[in-house]
């Protein structure tokens, strides 16, 4: 409007000259009226001068303007490149120069040197979409540098265009994120760190929580066989991806046997020496994850498993060893990890520790019912299993048989041979009724030289049958003491029946006591029914 304004003072006084010159000239105008022309001169004179002044003012600010935008241009720490439609560079600042290494003089008049060749496409759809105007914003790739490296750069572009809309370049502002993405990049290190940290510790909780949890079944296990489906169970659980079996050291220690196998890239276990495994050899671990070049177990060749990375732990409890944990991995399987030891080494310590409590256990029960002398069961075992076998058979309406037998002229052959003699002799006869006797069958030393046989569901008669085959049994025993044989043994045997004979156990075992002292009566060496 400013314009207009100056355009307008300067030609409407122009305008006026011309028509009193025309008028003049015609006579229409007199001397007088040439007053008002010169004024009109003065005016045009001043509009003039005017309108010159404000296009100095105008250049003026162009030139600030311009210098300021090239100084912007200059100190700005964003590349900024702009080309023509040829994509020929026409304008490259200080920092392209500082971000890429091309001085502005190796720049100008070249196409972009910064494309890396596997970017080539990338970068002519961008300008592509520039043409078709879009306008580019904080796109990230990577440029080249002129030492062949690469640089993260974000990009934003716009196409350029004239007032007749023809295209007449691009340009570009670029922005060093390398920092940023090694940032970024060590973030995600770290998260993934983290992450698998979590993932570990999640891993290692169940791990944790599963083998406390065997631990406390294997405090509520009896026997061992119970102890020994707990123990696999768990393992399958705690080594998924793993097979594995258990091996024991026997009381002869002598043969490892195993005791249970789970998993299946396993081959059936057997028996091998003790010394065929490197883990009891050491006292330690034995890791294998290349059967080339690592010494493989004996027990593992025979089983043809050479190609398998396994691991073999002791395990030891109060400096004893009581068996091996070996753990095997799958063919084509990644080998075994130290986090993979270190809880098998774990597991194989808290096995063993259970292991050993309940052989204590055990042995401590043992002691409780069992006889040191003969191994039989003691007269308190005795008891009880009697009370229990006889509401078993008043319930089951079947009888249940006693035999009581003495050994004849026992404090002779103690006097005769002496004490040790005499406890050879009660070892031989414990051993002859635990070999005679049926499984249900229960053979107790009552005390002194005196047995007791229970046995559950027998009738009269095969009680009889069972004292006279065992009345056969101790003839045939030859006993040698200290090279010497010693003399022939004969028992006297009383036989009595629930409920014929009584209708508690008690009442059984006193009439099978007094029918063993009627044979004793009746010359020894014989069998007696109660009557």
């Amino acid at each position: 409007m400013q314009y207009l304004f100056l355009y307008n003072s300067v030609l409407n006084p122009i305008r006026v000259l011309i028509n009193a010159a025309q008028q003049i000239e015609r006579g229409q105008l007199d001397a007088r009226a040439s007053i008002n022309v010169t004024g009109e001169l003065g005016d045009l004179e001043r509009a003039f001068n005017n309108m010159a002044d404000e296009i100095k003012r105008t250049n003026i600010t162009l030139r600030e303007n311009s210098q300021a935008l090239r100084n912007i241009i200059q100190t700005s720490p964003l590349a900024m490149i702009q080309m023509d439609a040829d994509r020929i560079i026409n304008m490259w600042n200080p920092a392209a120069e500082r971000i890429f290494g091309w001085s502005e003089a190796e720049a100008l008049g070249r196409h972009l040197q910064t494309i890396p060749p596997d970017k080539a496409d990338e970068t002519s759809a961008l300008f592509e979409s520039q043409l078709q105007g879009k306008s580019l914003t904080r796109v990230n790739s990577q440029w080249l540098r002129k030492d062949g490296t690469l640089v993260d750069v974000s990009i934003s572009a716009v196409a350029l265009h004239d007032l007749a809309g023809n295209l007449t370049g691009f340009s570009s502002i670029i922005n060093d994120i390398s920092e940023l993405k090694q940032a970024e990049d060590a973030m995600k290190v770290s998260n993934d760190t983290l992450s698998l940290s979590v993932a570990k510790l999640e891993q290692r909780t169940r791990e944790l929580t599963q083998l406390g949890e065997m631990g406390d079944l294997l405090l509520a296990c009896v026997l061992p066989e119970e102890a020994n489906l707990v123990i696999a169970r768990a393992l399958g659980k705690i080594f998924p991806n793993m097979s594995g079996t258990l091996y024991e050291v026997p009381p002869s220690r002598d043969q490892m046997k195993p005791v249970m196998t789970w998993g299946a890239f396993i081959t059936e276990a057997s028996t091998f020496a003790m010394d065929g495994c490197w883990a009891l050899r050491r006292g330690g671990t034995h890791r294998v994850e290349d059967s080339v070049a690592s010494l493989i177990c004996q027990h593992v060749a025979d089983e043809g498993g050479k190609a398998f990375p396994y691991l073999c732990v002791p395990m030891m409890a109060h400096h004893e060893a009581l068996g091996i944990l070996h753990l095997r991995c799958s063919a084509g399987s990644a080998a075994i990890t130290q986090e993979n030891q270190q809880l098998a080494e774990t597991v194989a310590e808290q096995i063993a520790l259970m292991l050993s409590n309940l052989k204590l256990r055990e042995a401590l029960r043992q002691q409780s019912i069992r006889d040191t002398l003969t191994g039989l069961f003691n007269r308190r075992y005795m008891d009880e299993t009697l009370t229990r076998e006889i509401g078993r058979a008043r319930r089951g309406k079947i009888p249940v048989s006693i035999i009581m037998m003495d050994i004849d002229h026992f404090k002779q052959f103690n006097d005769t041979y002496g004490h040790e003699a005499g406890d050879m002799v009660l070892k031989s006869i414990g051993k002859l009724l635990q070999t005679e006797v049926r499984a249900d069958d229960i053979a107790c030393r009552y005390g002194g030289e005196e047995f007791t046989l229970i046995l559950p569901g027998a009738s009269r008669k095969i009680a009889q049958q069972r004292a006279e085959q065992l009345r056969d049994g101790i003839h045939a025993l030859e006993i040698n003491y200290k090279g010497k044989a010693l003399g022939a043994l004969t028992l006297s045997f009383g036989v009595a029946v629930f409920p014929t004979h009584g209708e508690s156990g008690q009442a059984v075992l006193k009439a099978a006591d007094t029918a063993l002292y009627q044979a004793k009566q009746n010359g020894r060496d014989r069998v007696e029914l109660a009557g």
